[in-house]
């Protein structure tokens, strides 16, 4: 699964999208400042995000990736 910050956008009304999956499973963000679409930086999720990464956008901080710890996250420039 490969999303940038429009594809984000696209699928969620909240701004947050959460993807749940397996070890083995990967996610690509794409990190392409150039584009205006921003890059991501992630933080290790606390209390009911216990047991995720969340990667927000610095073009959108209010735009959040919630993705299942044992996926790979991959950043693609």
């Amino acid at each position: 699964l490969t999303l940038n910050i429009r594809d984000v956008l696209d699928m969620s009304d909240t701004r947050i999208l959460t993807i749940v999956g397996n070890s083995g499973d990967v996610v690509n963000l794409d990190n392409n400042s150039t584009a205006n679409l921003g890059t991501w930086s992630s933080t290790t999720g606390t209390g009911e995000n216990a047991g995720y990464n969340l990667y927000t956008n610095t073009s959108a901080a209010s735009i959040t990736v919630k993705i299942f710890s044992e996926i790979s996250v991959h950043m693609n420039n």
